[in-house]
């Protein structure tokens, strides 16, 4: 036998009074114009930099004087609450205080080339060295050239070779006369070679000749030949050694040259830099004896104008690598581009006849070694994005000390640059800006992140609204309208931006800290001002500026809005449905956020599944959402299933929605749509709503709540305002009402309205216009109500399943006349 469904007599319920809604001037918050004491920001004393945050401020004072090794900085926010304006500012003031640090160049290794030598000089020093030997060099280019084609000198080497020709001449006649003893005659060929002849009857005879000879008197040249051959040895090692000497004293004399060429100037050089360490003395010396070893390549020649002929001096010139001479203080680096080169430095190289090489003076910096000694800012989400930069910053940090190299060498690959510089020890402060997010991330993922960032300096994005903090801001309208070259603001102009300031953050007691958004509006404000031909900037500009920048991008919203118009969305404003309710959601598109509604469902009959989120079954719901709907199975035991079980299942979804959805704020709203399903009474579709609900049935602050308002202001304005019209918020969310003009418009008029409620028993009541209900002390409600309807109802659906929860049933006390039956028959 089968149980019949039970019907509800919707009309024996007992009518409940709305409650009054909020008057409009609870949903804002404006600035008493009179207590503004200034005609226009003209007259306001502008701020140095931002409206400084005093635990950021703290943080950042201690982080930048503890000197220890890993008290690195992490400054932390959301974009635009001046984290760098304020840490400039900071700076600004800490490092022309501190010594400033040495200067760093790099010098040629004579005993190993590929390595050159980093050398510290006071600051100053560097280009100063370099200065000083390239005036040295060109002075010995200059001396070079003069003393090697002096009289004397070439006199000097002319007299060596005249004199070693005139011993190998002298040694060569005694060979001929050697030679002629034995019947020989030796001559020279054209190309100096010598030449044996053998003398036979008084006649020199060549090699035909001597062949037409008898076998008697060829035998007998051939005899006499090899009496020849020891004198011709004896000559030839003579000779040798002539040329070897010869060329010993034209050395001896070249050498003597260049001592005296380079000598001299660089022991000037060396006393004048006397107190410098023994690195450079070595420098002097290696550099005194490679021009003397080498002197043949410094005499100039014909390729001395070619520009892409080798520099053959450029073993003796300095790279300046860190120049400090212009530094006050420690020097301060903001590097906005983080790639590897940029930060560490590079070796660059150049092309010869399709060859690439290098050398020490093509070595570049890196702004990590320009702010060694100082301070070094870089933004933490470039660091971790660029390859190689974070992994390599962290050893360096460990080491203590920047080595140059190349990408490839540094990931452990192919050496490329055939140099290895010497590493640089370093000493700095390192300051990363970023957001929170990508803060714990590291934190929680990275070891060495934990290590280096012992100092975080947290930026808030907001600042409680005080008096002091009100003029404060005043101070900083004035500053941005300053530094963005736009018209003064009268004082209602200034209302008016702090006013947005406050609906930035969504609250009536606080101020926004993203100071570029206010900026931005100031900016614009300016161009409508002009554009109106006026001196200043009033609240009309103000509100003109903010009102196209939300036009800008709502393109998506109005066409959502036209669909809604079109009919394509099927919600209702001005009816009453059972199980159906207009939720509202914020979407957000790029920097846009606006409200909407969304019609929410809920059916609910037999069945052991309990609340079955549609969403989640797709998979299109987040954990938070997940959440929010376990929890209305926790109020619904609570108040219907204390002696037994539900025998409930309720499919609950999103209508029309085709994207993920997450968030608890519209758990309120799928449990008002339950229990209207479950007592069978009708949910005016006039009203909005939004909250999220405990298992207590409390209702609880949400996010977002302006532009939800909002946004079912204008979908009501769109299909008519009936005077009923309206949105539940949690009572939590009045503090964060700052309500468009034209929604307080409607309010001021009654046509529109908004409801703070605090229980999901007040809620239904608003929605259905009927009471809710209270527990007596046997757990049941008045059958004249609507937790009573839904009582009786749950105890209907048990019998379908059987005994599945034990116990005795709840029972409904129904008023006389009223109408209630089984769902099915026999127990």
């Amino acid at each position: 036998m089968t149980n019949a469904p039970t019907t509800f007599d919707t009309g024996g319920l007992h009518p409940v009074k709305r409650p009054e809604s909020l008057e409009s001037s609870k949903t804002t918050v404006q600035v008493a114009i009179d207590t503004l004491t200034f005609e226009t920001t003209r007259d306001v004393e502008i701020l140095e930099s931002v409206i400084e945050q005093d635990r950021a401020q703290r943080s950042l004072e201690i982080g930048l004087a503890i000197h220890r090794h890993n008290f690195h900085v992490y400054v932390a926010g959301a974009s635009g609450t001046g984290k760098r304006s304020q840490l400039k500012a900071l700076l600004g003031s800490v490092a022309p205080k501190r010594e400033v640090p040495s200067d760093w160049v790099y010098l040629h290794n004579f005993d190993d080339k590929a390595a050159p030598v980093a050398l510290a000089l006071p600051p100053g020093r560097g280009n100063k060295l370099k200065t000083d030997l390239e005036k040295l060099l060109e002075r010995v280019r200059e001396d070079l050239a003069k003393s090697f084609h002096a009289r004397a000198h070439q006199e000097r080497l002319q007299r060596a070779i005249y004199e070693g020709n005139a011993r190998s001449n002298d040694a060569f006649h005694v060979l001929r006369r050697r030679a002629a003893e034995i019947h020989f005659d030796i001559v020279t060929g054209d190309e100096g070679e010598l030449k044996t002849m053998p003398v036979v009857e008084g006649e020199a005879l060549d090699e035909k000749e001597i062949i037409a000879l008898p076998d008697e008197a060829r035998q007998e040249v051939e005899a006499r030949r090899e009496l020849l051959e020891p004198l011709l040895t004896d000559f030839v090692q003579a000779n040798r050694q002539i040329e070897k000497e010869t060329q010993e004293l034209l050395d001896k004399y070249t050498r003597d040259l260049a001592e005296r060429v380079i000598r001299k100037p660089v022991s000037r050089l060396r006393r004048k830099y006397r107190g410098c360490n023994r690195r450079l003395r070595n420098f002097f010396d290696g550099m005194i004896k490679d021009f003397v070893d080498h002197f043949a390549k410094f005499l100039p020649d014909e390729d001395d104008d070619n520009p892409h002929a080798a520099d053959p001096f450029v073993a003796y010139r300095v790279k300046v690598l860190v120049d400090n001479s212009k530094t006050e203080g420690a020097p301060v680096i903001f590097e906005s581009h983080p790639t590897f080169y940029r930060l560490f430095g590079k070796i660059e190289r150049r092309v010869e006849q399709g060859i690439y090489f290098t050398d020490h003076t093509m070595i570049q910096a890196g702004s990590l070694l320009s702010a060694n000694g100082g301070f070094l800012v870089v933004h933490a989400a470039d660091v971790f994005a660029l390859p190689g930069v974070w992994e390599t910053l962290k050893t360096t940090l460990r080491n203590r000390e920047a080595a140059i190299e190349d990408l490839g060498e540094s990931a452990g690959l192919l050496p490329t640059s055939g140099l290895k510089p010497e590493p640089i020890p370093i000493e700095f402060k390192l300051i990363f800006i970023g957001g929170n997010t990508l803060y714990h991330m590291a934190y929680r993922s990275d070891d060495d992140f934990r290590k280096i960032f012992q100092v975080k300096a947290d930026f808030d994005d907001e600042i409680r609204r005080t008096d002091d903090a009100v003029h404060k801001y005043v101070r900083f309208i004035a500053t941005a309208a300053h530094n963005n070259n736009c018209a003064p603001l009268d004082r209602e102009a200034v209302a008016a931006v702090i006013a947005h300031g406050s609906r930035l953050v969504e609250s009536q007691r606080k101020l926004t800290l993203r100071f570029n958004d206010i900026s931005n509006v100031l900016i614009e404000a300016n161009f409508h001002a002009k554009a109106d031909d006026k001196e200043l900037i009033s609240r009309v500009h103000v509100e003109r500026a903010i009102r196209e920048r939300q036009l800008r991008s709502s393109l998506i919203a109005d066409k959502m809005q036209d669909d809604l118009v079109d009919g394509q969305l099927l919600l209702e404003f001005a009816s009453s449905r059972i199980g159906v309710i207009n939720g509202l959601a914020v979407l957000a598109v790029g920097e846009h956020e606006f409200g909407r509604p969304f019609r929410v469902t809920a059916r609910c009959f037999a069945g052991r599944a309990g609340i079955v989120n549609i969403e989640r079954e797709v998979n299109m719901s987040g954990e938070i959402h997940d959440k929010g709907v376990h929890i209305l199975a926790g109020f619904l035991g609570h108040r219907f299933a204390q002696h037994t079980a539900l025998a409930l299942t309720a499919t609950v979804t999103f209508e029309q929605s085709y994207g993920a959805v997450d968030g608890d704020s519209a758990s309120s709203t799928w449990l008002y749509a339950i229990i209207s399903d479950l007592a069978d009474v009708a949910i005016a579709q006039g009203i909005g709503v939004t909250g999220s609900v405990n298992q207590l049935g409390e209702i609880q602050p949400v996010g977002g709540v302006n532009h939800k308002i909002e946004g079912f202001f204008r979908c009501c304005q769109a299909r008519g305002l009936t005077g009923d019209q309206g949105v539940l918020i949690p009572h939590q969310n009045v503090m964060h009402l700052m309500l468009d003009k034209d929604v307080r418009e409607a309010m001021d008029a009654g046509t529109f309205h908004v409801w703070p409620v605090k229980t999901i028993d007040e809620g239904i009541e608003i929605l259905t216009g009927k009471r809710s209900g209270e527990r007596d002390r046997r757990g049941s409600y008045p059958a004249d109500t609507v937790m009573g309807r839904v009582q009786r109802r749950l105890d209907d659906l048990r019998p379908l399943h059987g005994d599945i929860g034990g116990g005795g049933r709840s029972t409904v006390h129904a008023k006389p006349g009223a109408r209630a039956a089984l769902l099915g028959s026999g127990e």
